[in-house]
This record gives structure tokens, sequence and C-alpha cells, in this order.
């Protein structure tokens, strides 16, 4: 399973690619509602993202941040489903910052975070502190390598997490031609407001495996 987000009104979502890798279709559910059928209609591995169509409408969608754009330092929040029968049915949130506005080895891309993620999470839109979409987390980091082959060690990696940028994302719909929403940032809002805009965009995602 993983994490995806509505962007428009007619039912279009945002995933992470590999979250659907090898799926014949997917079902996606909000919270403890029923859960709804899928089709899975672009994917791009390079970017891990994925285009995902359910038949009906989306009560609530994301916004996109304009300009100006997230800058490094900024509180951001991820709301997703990550940890699937570990942690609650309704959905996580976490928070932190922007680290870094360049990913791994400098990938451009990206955007570093400092918001914990877990298994599952895969998909789910990084928010600012008014609400607007400003990344899709991608992947995590836990351990690397930091030693030599004479002495080898392992060195646990903190607090190191990356989401692909918005600019990635909108242009992965553009070529879609798929609508979306953008705004300015607007004024800061409380965490639990933050939450609230999240999660109702926000949907868990589960692969249909092909038989």
């Amino acid at each position: 399973t993983g994490t995806g987000f509505f962007v428009n009104g007619d039912g279009y979502l945002l995933t992470g690619a590999e979250v659907v890798a090898g799926c014949s279709g997917a079902v996606v559910r909000q919270g403890i509602s029923a859960p709804a059928p899928a089709r899975i209609l672009a994917r791009d591995d390079r970017s891990n993202l994925a285009l995902l169509k359910i038949d009906g409408t989306a009560e609530a969608f994301a916004t996109f941040r304009g300009t100006p754009e997230i800058r490094l330092g900024e509180a951001i929040a991820v709301f997703g489903y990550p940890l699937t029968g570990y942690l609650s049915s309704t959905g996580n949130l976490t928070t932190g910052l922007v680290s870094s506005l360049t990913g791994l080895v400098d990938d451009d891309t990206q955007m570093q975070i400092s918001a914990p993620v877990q298994s599952g999470a895969i998909g789910s839109a990084v928010v600012d502190q008014a609400g607007r979409v400003v990344g899709i987390v991608d992947a995590k980091a836990n351990l690397r390598d930091n030693g030599t082959e004479e002495k080898p060690s392992v060195e646990v990696i903190q607090n190191v997490n990356f989401a692909t940028n918005a600019d990635m994302a909108k242009t992965f719909l553009d070529a879609n031609h798929v609508r979306y929403a953008v705004a300015p940032p607007g004024d800061d809002l409380t965490t639990p407001a933050v939450a609230d805009i999240a999660r109702k965009f926000t949907a868990q995602v589960s692969c249909e495996a092909k038989m």
C-alpha cells in the first residue's frame, strides 16, 4: 500500500509509481470510508509519480503552491497512511522542515525533508503551513555504508527523507492533460488546520496485483 492525493474534483489523484508497480489496478480509500476502484492512467519511474482515476468525484482536492516557492527551513507537514495494519487506519500526520532544496546527490528534482516517513507514506503530499502542496514523498534514507573493507560499519541516517518537488508533479500532470489548482502560499495556519486540509484530499492506495 501507499498514499495518494486528489489533484482535482474529477477524481484524478497522484501517488508514487512504485506504489502501483506491477499492478493491474488500484483501490483508493479515505479514512474508514468504503474503498473505490481506481484505474492507473500513467506512471513515470524517473520521478516516481503515477496518475490514478476513480469513477466518482473528489469532495476535496489539493492546491499546489505558486510563487514564492518553498524556501530552505520552512515548516512542512505530511499526511499519509503508513504501516497499514499497525498504525491508525485513519491516517497519520508528521511535521518537519525543508532540510535541503535538492535531493540525493544534489538531485534538483527533489527536496530533502526532516518529517518522519514510514513504509506506506510514499506518494503523500508534502504541504507548507498554508496547506499548499510543495512536494510528493519519494523515498526515505535509513542506512549507509560508512567504513572500509577492513573496518566495515553502517551509519544510521536520521530525519533524512526525500520528496519529488512540485514542479515535477505539475509537469507530469501537464503531460497527461490533467488540470490542477495553483495558489500563492497564503497565511500560515495552525498545524491542526493544516492537518485537516491535507487529510481531506489524501487517500490510501492499495495495489491490485496482476494475475
